[in-house]
């Protein structure tokens, strides 16, 4: 993704997502070429995640920081200011 944003004449962001419907419509226990396999549905909520926007730039630095501030921005990633 990093590398068509690049290409791309107009400015590109990327957010990292995450969707949960396991839940809803798990995969089938086996795949058929047939059309018209039967899946199961039911009723459960789904979840949605956006995480803050990725900055390319910033990771190709983050490459070259030492092991405490890299671990400094894992755990501040994931809210846990210890």
């Amino acid at each position: 993704m990093r590398r068509l944003i690049g290409r791309s004449g107009a400015a590109g962001h990327i957010y990292p997502l995450a969707l949960l419907c396991y839940d809803i419509m798990p995969p089938p226990p086996k795949v058929e070429k047939e059309i018209g396999e039967k899946r199961i549905m039911s009723f459960h909520g789904a979840g949605l995640s956006v995480a803050p926007k990725i900055c390319p730039s910033e990771i190709a630095v983050a490459g070259k920081m030492s092991e405490e501030v890299s671990c400094f921005l894992y755990f501040k990633s994931l809210g846990k200011n210890n």
